[in-house]
């Protein structure tokens, strides 16, 4: 008589040939980190302090901007008098 597999057991057999045999722990691969701030350094000879005063510019600046816009957008629009 043949015995019955259950589709659990059948799933797991699926599954590990899937798994990541080289994942590690850390969010991102650290040789890949290390080999993009190593590039970034060559190209862009910033300290760390300035790269991070010119993103979080640029990061207070796009809303401020986009505010900015908007408001010169609502006060530009005719009002329309309903008599």
């Amino acid at each position: 008589m043949r015995r019955r597999v259950s589709a659990r057991r059948g799933v797991s057999r699926i599954v590990k040939p899937l798994a990541l045999p080289y994942h590690h722990g850390e969010p991102s691969d650290p040789t890949l980190i290390e080999w993009v701030m190593d590039k970034l350094h060559s190209l862009i000879s910033f300290s760390p302090f300035t790269m991070v005063v010119i993103l979080g510019a640029a990061i207070i600046a796009v809303p401020l901007i986009f505010t900015v816009m908007a408001v010169r957008r609502r006060s530009r629009k005719p009002k329309i008098r309903v008599e």
